[in-house]
């Protein structure tokens, strides 16, 4: 598979596209990121430059590329070679994702029949923030893959870290140069001549303290109360603090759900008057919940790396996939340079 990446910060939209694509030979889809600003010019730019290829745009924040991190930087990937690929959009995320199940499956039908699987294909999507619908769409996207076993990843459009913290902001997604504030972009991605292979890292270790959750507001992702008692007093005693400093322990030490060997985090997301706590997914009443606490990431990264490398020692093109959180998290450590340029010198081309 060749994929070739190519980043500008350049202010003007022209020059900044131009820049960024300046390696590109004939593309048959291109996936960029950038800045709300601006996105919509851009989008249009790609898609009429390349009128033959799936482009597939999203708001970030945070990009990576090879040994570089940016910030609000326009990054294009351009996949060229050994690929087969299809995509669509789901609107209407907000409340009837499903409406639009049909446009999966007539994604899927376009991908030779014969190939699809978890070993060379992948259905990579991506959904605009603050709608609290990712569960929605992956239920959408699932309902479809899991009949042919193919995997799902992705992510939220993103924007800048203040702008997620006042859940304020508006993100969004991109297909061929339409522009979208209510809808998920996917893509299915099969590889030719070689595998696609996933790797799940998690840098977080359970604690020994768990509670049950016994009052929870599951549409709108908050908790009210643990072990019938107010979410915000017993988070306060086991983490041993006050309640100023609970937002900034918890957007450390995360909650999660252990099932089975996994671990099923969800990030805090924000105190209410009530003292209720917003989380980054939907939990249910009657669910065993564990505080979490951040391992050794140095540790974590080599042990990621030497999983990567030896399954596929010699891949052709890695693709990273960070919530905000965890960046902004390595960043307060002073660790995000260290771990992007570690995984670029093991790995090679990555984004």
């Amino acid at each position: 598979m060749k994929v070739l990446t190519g980043i500008s910060t350049r202010p003007n939209v022209e020059h900044a596209v131009n820049e960024a694509v300046s390696s590109f030979g004939v593309p048959k889809m291109i996936i960029f990121f950038s800045a709300a600003t601006a996105f919509a010019e851009i989008s249009e730019k790609i898609s009429a430059r390349y009128p033959h290829a799936l482009v597939l745009g999203t708001t970030s924040y945070y990009t990576y590329f090879n040994q570089n991190i940016s910030q609000n930087a326009l990054t294009v990937i351009s996949f060229e070679d050994d690929i087969d690929c299809s995509g669509g959009v789901i609107e209407e995320i907000k409340r009837y994702p499903l409406k639009y199940v049909s446009r999966v499956k007539n994604a899927v039908d376009m991908l030779p029949p014969s190939f699809i699987g978890t070993e060379n294909t992948i259905c990579l999507e991506f959904a605009t923030a603050f709608s609290l619908s990712e569960e929605l769409v992956l239920a959408t996207l699932n309902s479809i893959c899991g009949e042919y076993d193919i995997p799902v990843i992705g992510g939220t459009a993103g924007v800048s870290p203040l702008e997620a913290m006042a859940g304020s902001g508006t993100t969004y997604v991109s297909l061929n140069g339409k522009v979208y504030e209510d809808a998920c972009i996917f893509a299915f991605i099969r590889n030719k001549k070689g595998r696609i292979k996933l790797f799940k890292e998690n840098i977080y270790k359970p604690t020994s303290k768990s509670f049950m959750t016994t009052s929870v507001d599951v549409q709108h992702r908050i908790i009210r109360t643990l072990d019938n008692m107010p979410v915000a007093d017993v988070l306060q005693k086991a983490l041993k603090c006050t309640k100023e400093h609970l937002p900034q322990l918890l957007s450390e030490s995360p909650i999660g759900r252990i099932v089975g060997n996994e671990i099923y985090i969800s990030d805090y997301a924000g105190i209410y008057d009530d003292g209720s706590i917003g989380w980054s997914t939907r939990i249910y009443n009657n669910t065993k919940i564990i505080l979490l606490k951040p391992g050794d990431l140095k540790k974590e990264t080599q042990e990621t790396l030497n999983r990567i490398i030896k399954d596929v020692p010699h891949p052709s093109f890695t693709f990273i996939i960070h919530c905000l959180a965890r960046t902004m998290y390595y960043e307060k450590m002073n660790y995000l340079a260290d771990y992007v340029s570690t995984v670029a010198a093991k790995l090679g081309n990555v984004s």
